[in-house]
Order: C-alpha cells, then sequence, then structure tokens
C-alpha cells in the first residue's frame, strides 16, 4: 500500500457525503489502493469516481482486476455512469443499495448520482 499524502484524507464510512455509506475492494486485493473521489459540478450535479490504482511493470491492466463494491444511501436509486469503451453516458438502477465495479489495473468509472446527464455530452 502506498504512503498517503498529508492532502489526502483515508476514506472512513460516510465520509464527506450523504450517498455513500460504505467502500470495500474485493478480499483478494488486500495492500491494493483504491482511490475514491468526490466531486460536484456548477450545476450542483453530484459525482463519485472509484479508481484502481494498481500498476506493474510486466503484468498488464486485466490482471490487476479488482472489484470494488460502494454500499449507496436509501435515497440513491439510480446512477449515471460514463462507459470507458464508448465515452456515453449509461443508466443503472440501483438494487439492495449496492454497487459493485470491477475496474482493471490503472482504471477507474466516472458515476453521477440520479440521472445521466453529463456536462459536456
Amino acid at each position: 500500500m502506498n504512503a498517503v499524502p498529508e492532502t489526502v484524507k483515508l476514506y472512513t464510512p460516510r465520509a464527506g457525503t450523504e450517498f455513500i455509506r460504505d467502500v470495500t475492494a474485493s478480499e483478494d486485493a488486500s495492500g491494493v489502493d483504491v482511490l475514491q473521489g468526490l466531486f460536484r459540478d456548477d450545476a450542483g450535479g453530484r459525482y463519485f469516481m472509484p479508481v484502481n490504482f494498481q500498476r506493474e511493470r510486466d503484468r498488464g491492466a486485466d490482471e490487476l482486476t479488482v472489484t470494488v463494491t460502494i454500499k449507496l444511501a436509501p435515497s440513491v436509486r439510480q446512477l449515471g455512469k460514463l462507459s470507458r469503451s464508448s465515452g456515453q453516458p449509461e443508466l443503472l438502477t440501483i438494487h439492495n443499495q449496492t454497487l459493485a465495479v470491477t475496474l482493471p489495473g490503472g482504471t477507474g468509472d466516472l458515476f453521477k448520482i440520479g440521472d445521466a446527464d453529463f456536462p459536456g455530452l
């Protein structure tokens, strides 16, 4: 695990957000760094982005895959997601207040709370 810079806060449940209750990485990913970014746009839209920080010189991204499970507040029923392959927005319906995101090494996914209306698209 990398040292945490002074300007970065370690995640604690419900830290800095009313819509994310918990974030965990898959069991086989102990010691893996996952960054959870939280954002707001100028119109008040709320976003989050889990990022898998794993990278190794002799292994490809698909060999360093991590599943991040995000427990969401009951108020979150839909999420927008930007497709990594097409760049187009997708609308996801949330069941059981849980989102599981599988991230190849060095990648992240951007999600928007409530809709798939991403600025600039």
